[in-house]
């Protein structure tokens, strides 16, 4: 087996918090700024009177707010409120919002409530995750320790509250998955319970957006599995029915709307559709059962729900892909490929308004950014950056959509990018040095003590 598993961490909100992971959560400050806050940016609005503005960050179309919007707070909690579209990983409504970023469920609509929280960046890699506090108006890691997370901890979720973390460890003979709670003030991990993933090599971790399940794909078990959690303490308890799908798992992705779920396969080259009942804890063949793609890796929702985007590792390429979300199917609109040279794809995310997605090469040391065009769904390339990337296996978003963190697995450190409205990217000061081989990276937002 290739060392060549990311994962696209979805993130989702409390009735409109983030799940997908990856990246992704809510917003620091509860005041009202004119330009929508530090880390508001796009998912305030252009001005924070759009509290949650259409599409937005975290918190997708969460009503107005004549007081304005405290940056990616409100939007977050505007879906927490009942915002409907805006996220980053994908889930319809408020908790579009999260799932999108990195990995959400349907708002109401109404006046956004600012939760005050602060940013926390969760790397995983070896037996290791350690955490970083993460300045949304700098793009600054500042380490806060390391964590015991088994052999070979990969990658990461969380849960819409932002009060726990999940991790999957790739071993075979001893894989799980794990929880940790969150410690409000601090960031601090602490180590809750692990459960037996039901197959070899347990690669990739997400949150249904409910928050009441968490997925695990497992790449040589050739199956996924969904856990209960609980939702008073966020910790998780022993899985139901393995569900088969094909060897070479390589994540599992829930929709926006929680009824199904998708598994890239690269041994048999299809996306698997599964259909999930949310009260049992079980998956289902969809009909059709399976899209062909060639060697699919990583897929990401557009917080809209129409449109899907995946990562073919070799050879590199996007597929942009439309979605009918009544049915649960994916059907193929346009093929791009990533890079001259590149054989090596990795991951990919999409930001909160659904303007722009990221993809990884891993051969090839380069992250892209393409513009969705809103109405097609197909990507045209805007840049592409190398400086200070290697091998990136993982990546996320922040929740206002105007940072990327890069897990750089062969450099052990991570790597800020500045992102600008019109999708250009900068690098952010030096990397910062973290945990051997990192494999999963993820933004959370905690709720202030």
């Amino acid at each position: 087996m290739r060392n060549s598993h990311s994962l696209f961490r979805r993130v989702r909100l409390p009735l409109a918090l983030a799940l997908a992971g990856s990246i992704v959560v809510v917003a620091t400050s509860s005041c009202s700024k004119s330009d929508g806050g530090n880390e508001g940016g796009t998912g305030g609005g252009a001005s924070s009177s759009e509290g949650g503005g259409p599409g937005g960050n975290t918190g997708g179309t969460g009503g107005k707010s004549s007081s304005g919007g405290s940056g990616d707070s409100p939007g977050a909690a505007g879906g927490t409120a009942g915002a409907s579209a805006g996220g980053i990983g994908g889930s319809a409504g408020g908790a579009a919002g999260a799932m999108a970023a990195m990995g959400g469920s349907s708002g109401m609509g109404g006046a956004p409530v600012p939760v005050p929280s602060d940013y926390y960046v969760y790397a995983s890699g070896g037996s290791e995750i350690e955490g970083f506090k993460f300045n949304p108006e700098t793009g600054a890691l500042t380490s806060i320790g390391k964590t015991n997370a088994g052999n070979n901890a990969t990658y990461l979720a969380f849960n819409p509250k932002g009060t726990n973390l999940y991790a999957s460890n790739e071993v075979s003979g001893n894989e799980n998955v794990r929880a940790f709670s969150i410690t409000k003030g601090t960031g601090m991990l602490t180590a809750q319970s692990n459960q037996a993933s039901g197959g070899a090599n347990a690669v990739h971790v997400s949150v249904h957006p409910s928050g009441k399940w968490l997925f695990v794909s497992n790449y040589s078990g050739a199956n996924v599995r969904a856990f209960p959690i609980n939702e008073t303490t966020g910790d998780i308890g022993p899985g139901k029915a393995v569900f088969a799908t094909a060897n070479e798992s390589h994540q599992i992705m829930p929709d926006t709307t929680g009824k199904f779920a998708f598994v890239p396969c690269r041994g048999d080259n299809n996306i698997h559709q599964l259909k999930f009942d949310e009260a049992a804890g079980t998956f289902s063949d969809n009909t059709p059962d399976v899209l062909g793609s060639d060697d699919p890796r990583h897929m990401v929702f557009h917080p809209s729900g129409k449109f899907a985007y995946l990562v073919n590792e070799n050879p590199a390429n996007m597929l942009a892909m439309a979605y009918d979300a009544a049915m649960g199917k994916l059907s193929v609109i346009d093929k791009t490929p990533l890079a001259p040279g590149e054989n090596w794809g990795s991951h990919a995310v999409i930001t909160p308004d659904g303007k722009f997605v990221f993809a990884g090469g891993r051969r090839t040391g380069i992250i892209l950014s393409y513009a969705v065009d809103q109405v097609t769904g197909k990507l045209m390339e805007v840049t592409k950056i190398s400086t200070n990337i290697r091998v990136p296996r993982d990546f996320a978003i922040s929740p206002s959509g105007q940072h990327l963190l890069i897990a750089n697995s062969s450099n052990n450190n991570l790597t800020v990018l500045k992102i600008a409205a019109n999708g250009m990217l900068t690098t952010v000061g030096t990397p910062t040095p973290t945990v051997g081989n990192p494999s999963g990276i993820v933004v959370v937002a905690v709720p202030k003590p």
